[in-house]
């Protein structure tokens, strides 16, 4: 899948620029959309493999290219799980139909299954 790059050209910024009155617009919102901005809870990094959180600025691939700009951990008294929070902002994008034949498993799931199917196969 191509990738595009969704940082804003100087063209788009400068235009940006012009319809705000009070001047430029500083820090990440100036080179990127912000629907660009990705935000995960606590159980959806656990269904995604982040068991950790990680510190701002860490590079992840989600079919998309990103970096970490927000993350917070925190616990409350009798709380059973700890309320984690990650916030992403997408630098470099690509879509594409989802397949007829995709289950949506990842490559890794796809690896584990066969090497389990070979497992079985050698045990029977």
């Amino acid at each position: 899948m191509k990738l595009a790059d969704m940082k804003r050209t100087k063209a788009e910024k400068t235009a940006r620029e012009k319809s705000w009155k009070d001047g430029p617009v500083m820090g990440d919102d100036a080179d990127y959309h912000h629907g660009l901005h990705v935000s995960l809870d606590h159980e959806s990094m656990n269904k995604v493999g982040m068991s950790e959180t990680p510190k701002p600025g860490t590079e992840y691939r989600i079919e998309a290219h990103g970096r970490v700009v927000s993350a917070s951990d925190s616990s409350r008294e009798g709380q059973k799980s700890p309320d984690r929070r990650v916030e992403i902002l997408i630098h470099r994008l690509g879509a594409e139909p989802k397949a007829a034949s995709d289950d949506g498993k990842s490559v890794k799931d796809d690896v584990r299954d066969a090497a389990d199917r070979a497992e079985d196969r050698g045990n029977g």
